[in-house]
């Protein structure tokens, strides 16, 4: 499993027919959506996959989420 960042980079709220195409796609659940433009997400299988989709989507931008050990 990934953990995935959006950012809804168009005027306004995050579209509601987007949000719901992001919502049905398979493997994919929402785990953060406070803010008003970004979603956190929980990809199952690869996350680069459904970034590909999401490119295919207008004003979104996408990245895996990774975490980086600071010694």
């Amino acid at each position: 499993m990934s953990r995935v960042v959006l950012v809804f980079s168009g005027p306004g709220e995050i579209p509601e027919c987007d949000l719901q195409a992001i919502r049905r796609h398979a493997g994919v659940t929402v785990i953060d959506h406070r803010r008003s433009n970004a979603l956190l997400l929980e990809v199952e299988g690869s996350a680069s996959e459904f970034l590909a989709d999401v490119g295919k989507m207008q004003n979104w931008i996408g990245s895996e989420q990774r975490t980086y050990r600071l010694t």
